[in-house]
């Protein structure tokens, strides 16, 4: 991602998740980020840019929960793999982003779930879990909320977060 257009707009959503709890201006917001980074899809790609503006960004401590481990390259993501499966004694948020959603509760924190959906309703089973469990959901786009909404979401629990363009690889 380009320094000038990446995903960093995401950082004050983030703040959405916390706790009502004040916390210390120098304790760190603790996230576990679960996900697929190394699968060279869409989704991967939004996993590696956003959890490397969390790792770079001091007031986050971040730990990686990642099924697919093949494609890590210890050199090229350092970063992540320093903090794969790294131990928080707390949680503050459980941010989840897969191409189908891991409906596994996390045992802490606020639960988090980045998942489009461009097909009109939601199956039934997520439209359950999203609405008793989710804490939040954020989409990319309008209509991807509608779809939400319209399979019986509340909608204060959707935000829309705008895919990022990088503009050094889309610059007609």
């Amino acid at each position: 991602m380009s320094e000038n257009n990446d995903y960093s707009y995401l950082l004050d959503i983030l703040k959405l998740a916390e706790s009502g709890e004040e916390k210390d201006e120098q304790e760190k917001l603790n996230i576990k980020y679960e996900g697929e980074f190394f699968t060279k899809n869409s989704v991967s790609k939004v996993n590696l840019s956003l959890a490397y503006i969390l790792l770079k960004d001091s007031s986050y401590n971040t730990t990686f929960q990642i099924k697919e481990t093949s494609g890590i390259n210890d050199n090229e993501h350092k970063l992540i793999t320093e903090n794969l499966n790294k131990v928080m004694d707390n949680i503050d948020f459980h941010l989840s982003h897969n191409s189908s959603p891991n409906f596994q509760l996390p045992e802490k924190g606020h639960w988090v779930v980045m998942q489009n959906w461009d097909f009109g309703s939601l199956p039934a089973s997520w439209s359950e879990a999203f609405s008793d469990y989710v804490d939040q959901i954020w989409v990319s786009s309008k209509y991807n909320k509608s779809c939400l909404v319209n399979s019986s979401i509340p909608d204060e629990k959707v935000k829309v977060i705008n895919s990022g363009l990088d503009s050094l690889y889309f610059n007609p």
